[in-house]
């Protein structure tokens, strides 16, 4: 299934103490998917990871330009971004 090839390999940057992160968290275990979780509470080697890459990538421009953290931010094998899980089903 090319689908589950696809998350195996997706980084999810975040922390649980966002809505939307731990809406997501719910949703990944719902579908039994492999997705991971690197989460801000327990390393900020994975903040400092995620600051640096919504400093330099443009897909973040609109998160930012509306007061937007951007998380739950999805990051494909292919290094390709999204904020909805839905995006990258």
């Amino acid at each position: 299934d090319n689908r589950k090839a696809k998350t195996m390999t997706t980084i999810m940057y975040g922390t649980k103490h966002c809505p939307d992160v731990r809406a997501a968290l719910v949703e990944i275990a719902d579908k039994g998917l492999d997705i991971e979780f690197r989460n801000f509470d327990d390393s900020v080697a994975y903040l400092k990871e995620f600051v640096l890459m919504r400093d330099k990538r443009a897909e973040f421009a609109d998160k930012k330009e509306n007061g937007y953290l951007g998380i739950p931010c999805f990051v494909t094998e292919d290094g390709k971004i999204f904020f909805e899980l839905k995006d990258i089903l």
